[in-house]
């Protein structure tokens, strides 16, 4: 009875050992996979954030090509604001005249 009282407590202490070693491994598989996982995480970060650089960029340089035209235009009206034809300014200064000897 002894002998298999001692086989019982030595099965127990199998059974707890393996059921120790087997939570170590899963804890070990938990671990690996939770490195696997940030590491997959940071990868797909740095995959987003460059294609976001890439749209914005893109957007960037479609607005800034559409804007050009719009410069320039705005350019040319400057210019022709600072610096009128002879004929526009004869006109201006005769109905500053007008108005001017109307308003007397």
């Amino acid at each position: 009875m002894v002998a298999a009282i001692s086989k019982i407590k030595e099965a127990e202490e199998a059974g707890e050992a393996a059921v120790k070693k087997a939570a170590e491994q899963a804890q070990e598989i938990i671990r690996g996979g939770n490195a696997q996982a940030r590491e997959r995480v940071k990868i797909i970060r740095d995959e987003t954030r460059k294609k976001r650089e890439g749209i914005l960029n893109k957007a960037r340089a479609e607005a800034e090509a559409a804007c050009k035209p719009l410069d320039l235009d705005a350019e040319s009206a400057l210019q022709k604001i600072r610096n009128p034809k002879k004929e526009a300014r004869s006109a201006a200064v005769d109905a500053l005249v007008k108005k001017l000897a109307s308003a007397s």
